[in-house]
């Protein structure tokens, strides 16, 4: 949006495996993480650099909440959020976590 660029988007998957075989099986084009990239696995496609498109790359947890939390899980979240407030990124609230 910021280049005037509008993607069309044909599939999102959730699975950058999915996003890759069908890469390979000719379907297009796909944008994973740099992280989702094995240079041994993956060495038959092609990379380049997006990030001045894509300046950060977001990972998100996931839980049920409709069910039970056990403390490490919920320690867990707890860390992983002063992590990232440490680096100034908002954090939205996760019903019964604490701050601070």
């Amino acid at each position: 949006a910021r280049l005037g660029l509008k993607p069309r988007v044909v599939l999102s998957a959730a699975d950058t495996d999915v996003i890759k075989t069908y890469v390979r099986e000719g379907f297009g084009i796909g944008i994973i993480a740099s992280l989702a990239y094995s240079t041994t696995s993956d060495s038959d496609l092609q990379i380049r650099d997006l990030s001045r498109l894509f300046p950060w790359e977001v990972t998100r947890i996931a839980y049920n909440r409709d069910k039970y939390l056990r403390r490490y899980e919920q320690r867990f979240i707890e860390l992983m959020q002063h992590m990232v407030a440490d680096d100034g990124v908002f954090l939205p609230e996760v019903p019964g976590l604490r701050r601070g």
